[in-house]
């Protein structure tokens, strides 16, 4: 399982593929994928990072990093590292697809309950959804800003029809559900649509930033 590094662009205008990926393939990354925020209003660019080095090796290079993505004009950059913890596939999966990004902090002494819920019963129950193609958790180590929570969980589903499905509603209905989220002391939920890997889009240099 591969590190991450998850940068969020938030932007009014068009980016530069081609630019971008010239940029990221100088840190060591295996791939890159690109999603847009389903919220259109937030105009939200998420790049999710793989790679091989120890997520430790990678500190040394995020100065250098954010120098040159502070420069872009117009454009917002926020930047997570993240070091793996789980995950879970059905199967090798490029088409279309959404990520659902669900980023917690926990209270300090329910944090073992928290880690119990999302192995034992939680990603359990998500894998039973038809439409279920994988799921992989993850722990921060550095962020741009200090209100990041802690704990992140990728969920990739075919489409939003999964959310009426019983399987989901009962995989985010239950007595364990409950009591974890009420001890959770921080969240951030994004709903995100995937529009390909980096550098596919980097062939076609510019294309809008909005979601359709």
């Amino acid at each position: 399982m591969s590190s991450l590094l998850l940068i969020l662009a938030k932007t009014d205008s068009e980016l530069d593929w081609r630019r971008i990926s010239e940029l990221l393939n100088h840190h060591a990354l295996t791939q890159v994928l690109v999603y847009t925020s389903k919220e259109s209003e937030l105009n939200l660019i998420a790049f999710l990072c793989f790679y091989h080095l120890d997520p430790t090796q990678m500190l040394g290079t995020q100065p250098e990093l954010l120098s040159v993505l502070a420069s872009w004009a117009g454009v917002t950059f926020e930047y997570r590292l993240y070091q793996p913890l789980q995950y879970y596939n059905k199967s090798v999966h490029s088409g279309s697809h959404i990520l659902i990004m669900n980023a917690m902090t926990p209270d300090p002494n329910a944090e073992g309950r928290f880690n119990d819920w999302y192995t034992e019963e939680h990603i359990p129950l998500l894998r039973c959804i038809p439409s279920w193609i994988s799921s992989e958790r993850y722990h921060l180590i550095s962020a741009t800003t200090s209100d990041v929570p802690r704990h992140l969980a990728l969920h990739k589903l075919g489409d939003s029809s999964a959310f009426d499905t019983e399987q989901y509603k009962t995989a985010t209905n239950t007595p364990w559900r409950t009591e974890v989220i009420t001890k959770v002391v921080d969240k951030q939920r994004l709903i995100l649509k995937y529009i390909g890997e980096l550098d596919s889009l980097a062939a076609t240099s510019i294309v809008s930033t909005r979601s359709p």
